[in-house]
């Protein structure tokens, strides 16, 4: 930022912002915070004129190239899916035109036809869009009521059957490790150089799809998912016999293998990510508290563990209550 004084005794001031030159003349030198205030109105003025004639489907598109190393490839494919799905009326929108009541009424148009929770997320990606292009929108948009989302919790008969069956195999760690609370993308990534000490596990990387390949980032989902957890010793040892990857096949192959059994032993189906609310209803069944088995699991809260998992504590939560129950007044 540039302040010069002119031979007509004004002040003028400058600054180049995004390769663009901003410069406005004073009656007066302003001080270092009120020039700041000018130049932000002005640039927010004129960085908004420059957008209103843009359509929706532009600014998605320069929202993804603007974002392109900062959102995680998952979301960058879910965002490109809800804009190729997006009816044509509402892509082609002026930037100018959109307000809260064309948001709110192309909400209530694609209700009928999409889950509670893909409203939520495309309504998501629409205010994500427009808080970078049109940020005075501020929207308050009424959306259905989410669902509330329960993950199954595998018995702990169907989990040793699981696991004695994979014993020996290719998959016989990934399902042990499964159990710990590790994540598919977790799991797949990690290495024999992971573990660390007698049997202590550092969890710090993720193998995921980044929309052509499937790649090691060299990061976890979150924060909090960077962990070091134990595992038993015969585990342990797996690992130390084991030369690179822990596991080696595809990660879609782990969902195949899991549902085969399922259907050998005639079990009910669920998802290799369920066996995260079997290590959540384990752990509490043994008594540890909830900021240990966050910590364990890589949860950044224990509000989003309890969240998703809330059947696996409630089931463990009547277990207790019908145990004081049962034992109340009794002498």
């Amino acid at each position: 930022m540039n302040i010069t004084k002119l031979p007509s005794g004004h002040y003028r001031l400058r600054k180049t912002i995004r390769g663009k030159m901003y410069s406005v003349t004073l009656d007066h030198k302003p001080t270092k915070a009120e020039a700041e205030e000018i130049l932000a109105d002005l640039t927010r003025d004129r960085y908004s004129a420059s957008n209103r004639r843009m359509t929706f489907t532009e600014a998605s598109e320069g929202y993804f190239s603007l974002k392109s190393n900062i959102l995680s490839p998952t979301t960058m494919r879910a965002y490109k899916s809800y804009l190729k799905n997006m009816d044509d009326r509402f892509k082609s929108l002026l930037l100018e035109d959109i307000d809260q009541i064309a948001v709110q009424q192309y909400i209530n148009d694609i209700t009928p036809n999409y889950s509670s929770k893909s409203v939520h997320n495309i309504h998501g990606f629409i205010s994500a869009v427009l808080s970078v292009y049109k940020p005075s929108l501020k929207l308050s948009t009424h959306l259905p009521p989410k669902a509330r989302f329960e993950a199954h919790t595998p018995s702990e008969m169907y989990v040793d059957k699981i696991v004695e069956a994979n014993k020996g195999t290719k998959y016989d760690i990934a399902f042990r490790l499964a159990c710990y609370g590790l994540r598919r993308s977790e799991i797949c990534a990690l290495t024999d150089a992971d573990l660390i000490g007698d049997n202590k596990l550092r969890i710090n990387k993720a193998y995921i799809f980044d929309g052509k390949n499937w790649i090691t980032r060299m990061y976890n989902k979150t924060y909090g998912s960077t962990r070091d957890i134990y595992i038993d010793s015969d585990l342990a040892e797996l690992i130390r016999q084991t030369d690179g990857k822990l596991y080696k096949g595809s990660p879609k192959m782990l969902l195949q293998r899991l549902t085969s059994l399922l259907d050998r032993y005639e079990m009910e189906h669920f998802r290799f990510h369920d066996l995260r609310a079997f290590f959540v209803s384990y752990a509490h069944a043994l008594g540890i508290p909830d900021v240990y088995i966050m910590a364990q699991g890589g949860w950044s809260s224990s509000y989003v563990m309890q969240s998703v998992y809330r059947r696996a504590l409630e089931e463990k939560k009547d277990e207790e209550m019908a145990k004081f129950a049962g034992s109340l007044f009794l002498s």
